[in-house]
């Protein structure tokens, strides 16, 4: 996406990368066990999140949305802290974003899965990201 479509444009209206912050927004979920929590929260979560849309929107297609039967663990931020930090550092490398901005809880996942989670990514997966980045990924304040 980046090559293909916000490198052009910037070039086609004369922005230049320096004056332009590239933010990132991806649903993301650090976990010691991704096939689990894939199962039991993220996929069902995803599941629930895509029929709603679609509901809205009227057909699955008119949303955008994969159906649920379509939808593959692949296409989903969820790893331990540690794959996290190389998947991030890796899509960075082709897409340079300058700010990571994620959904730490996604209709359907409880208050407590969600707390571990954001526990997970402050105390494991922004530490990794601050070393292999080569501008050093600063938490919000």
């Amino acid at each position: 996406l980046w090559q293909e479509l916000v490198l052009p444009t910037l070039e086609r209206y004369g922005g230049a990368r320096e004056g332009f912050r590239f933010v990132a927004c991806v649903q993301l979920w650090a976990t010691e066990d991704p096939e689990r929590d894939w199962e039991r929260l993220l996929r069902p979560a995803a599941e629930y999140q895509a029929r709603r849309y679609a509901e809205w929107a009227g057909r699955w297609g008119d949303a955008g949305y994969q159906t649920p039967e379509t939808m593959r663990r692949e296409q989903v931020l969820i790893d331990t802290p540690e794959g996290l930090a190389r998947r991030l550092a890796e899509t960075r490398a082709r897409a340079p974003w300058d700010e990571l901005v994620f959904w730490y809880r996604i209709p359907g996942i409880g208050h407590d899965e969600a707390m571990a989670h954001l526990e997970r990514v402050a105390e494991h997966l922004v530490p990794l990201l601050s070393e292999r980045a080569p501008n050093p990924v600063e938490p919000a304040r």
